[in-house]
């Protein structure tokens, strides 16, 4: 069941209304600094006891796995998969996980984004060291990229809310600064997926996850941005556009996801310790939208997967 920001608005501010302010020694989230790069981060969080550390936010795109090889066309969860252009030039993606659900459930929507936003950035590099796209196109696969960065950022401040409160309402009220601003949490998921469209759901996304129609401000922004690298004419060749919109398919999807695990949580629909299953168990909707679907590949388009 989904709600809308003006939904849980009007909950939170009755919930604050009865239990009063004074209750809110809560949780003040230290935003944590992520634009230099996707390495190990650590954050901090303070409540009115003092500092204590955050579980690490990662890029565990390499992390090995071991996936069932039961079935020929079950893919492996750290495989590398290869772009090929009409011109020669190949791409390697190494850290790509065709297994979505188990990249979200290792490393969260935060960690899988961040794998996302890298597998983009090489893109982006690899096609203008070739000379497939030109200066102007791959500046704007690197602001396509580092939108999912900042969309990242703000996963991973949600989900390091959900793991670190005590209780809900822990959860809904702890203050979380981000780019200059404090947001309650069900305020900041209202940046991200969908939330402000009643009918929106993972389930119906899935089907059309850059579609923009209905979209939150910084998952809008994000599709937006990959409109223009498509009006550029970068993905002009079917392997890359293959690549790149799969991969900005997957970034999108992934701010529904959080919004919607966060709606759950914080309505008490779904408990704390479920925010990552709960999004794990919505993946079942988006398998046909991925690269490596059942590991087949698009060998036809340049993209061979493993």
């Amino acid at each position: 069941m989904r709600h809308s920001f003006g939904q849980v608005a009007t909950e939170s501010f009755l919930l604050y209304s009865l239990i009063g302010v004074t209750a809110i020694g809560g949780l003040t989230l230290l935003g944590n600094d992520l634009s230099n790069a996707h390495e190990d981060t650590a954050n901090q969080i303070t409540n009115a006891k003092g500092l204590y550390k955050l579980l690490d936010v990662k890029d565990k795109s390499t992390t090995a796995t071991n996936p069932d090889t039961s079935s020929e066309t079950t893919p492996s969860s750290t495989g590398n998969v290869q772009i090929v252009t009409a011109n020669g030039t190949t791409i390697n993606l190494e850290g790509y996980s065709p297994l979505f659900s188990e990249s979200i459930e290792t490393t969260g929507a935060n960690g899988t984004t961040l794998s996302l936003y890298s597998s983009l950035m090489n893109i982006a590099q690899e096609l203008e060291s070739a000379g497939e796209v030109d200066a102007t196109q791959a500046n704007l696969l690197r602001d396509l990229a580092n939108q999912g960065h900042r969309l990242a950022e703000i996963e991973g401040l949600i989900e390091t809310a959900a793991q670190q409160a005590s209780s809900v309402f822990d959860y809904n009220s702890v203050d979380i600064p981000f780019d200059g601003q404090t947001y309650k949490t069900f305020e900041l998921e209202a940046l991200l997926g969908w939330s402000a469209n009643g009918s929106a759901t993972p389930e119906n996304i899935a089907s059309n996850s850059l579609n923009a129609t209905g979209a939150s401000p910084e998952t809008a922004t994000f599709i937006a941005l990959y409109e223009s690298v498509l009006a550029s004419g970068a993905l002009d060749d079917p392997a890359v556009m293959d690549i790149v919109t799969g991969l900005s398919g997957e970034i999108a999807y992934l701010t529904e996801l959080t919004e919607h695990a966060s709606a759950l949580v914080g309505r008490e629909e779904k408990p704390l310790s479920e925010f990552n299953s709960t999004m794990v168990s919505e993946t079942t909707h988006y398998d046909s939208e991925l690269i490596c679907n059942e590991g087949d590949g698009a060998e036809d388009t340049g993209v061979s997967c493993p």
